[in-house]
């Protein structure tokens, strides 16, 4: 599998700080602040999510920090998709040290407390999501965090009207948040 991943020298550059300034100092105080009833478990839709450079740091340092997260990645790309399953799949194993029932979502992934959704296509005109399985797949007001990193300024408009339509009717009331960059 690791024949599909793709590389991003500009994801490699920018995981680390896009960690420390956005996640470390604003995200995971979120989390530290809710009672354990408030949230029992995050879902993040990682919208345009690319070859999964940042699925793969992201949920390693989250794993490490123990924050129990359900993690949906997607891109309009089918060749995207198989780089994103190649990096989940290399973190799911090397953190089960070869054990296989690091399985888990929909028969997909684990890496210590962050569960793996399938990674979806995800095609966004100004309607919200074009296919419908995927749109199905992420039930209304139930993403805690919806990130979308380096695709506004190089997608058409109508992607970014649909960005905003997709956080209004995806995102928890209140509590989700829509991360940029």
């Amino acid at each position: 599998m690791a024949a599909d991943k793709l590389d991003s020298p500009s994801a490699e550059r920018n995981k680390e700080p896009f960690w420390n300034l956005v996640v470390a100092q604003h995200l995971l105080t979120d989390i530290h602040q809710s009672k354990p009833s408030d949230k029992i478990e995050f879902r993040v839709l990682d919208i345009a999510a690319g070859c999964g450079v940042h699925t793969q740091f992201f949920a390693q340092r989250l794993a490490k920090e123990q924050v129990s997260v359900t993690w949906q990645s997607t891109d309009p790309e089918a060749s995207a998709i198989s780089s994103q399953e190649a990096y989940i799949a290399e973190i799911s194993i090397a953190s089960l040290d070869g054990n296989t029932e690091g399985k888990d979502v929909e028969g997909f992934a684990a890496c210590g407390s962050v569960r793996f959704a399938r990674p979806q296509l995800l095609t966004l005109d100004a309607d919200g999501i074009s296919e419908p399985s995927t749109n199905a797949a992420i039930p209304p007001a139930s993403v805690d965090w919806m990130w979308n990193i380096n695709m506004i300024h190089i997608s058409p408009w109508s992607a970014t009207l649909g960005l905003m339509k997709v956080a209004g009717e995806k995102l928890k009331p209140d509590v989700g948040r829509l991360i940029l960059y």
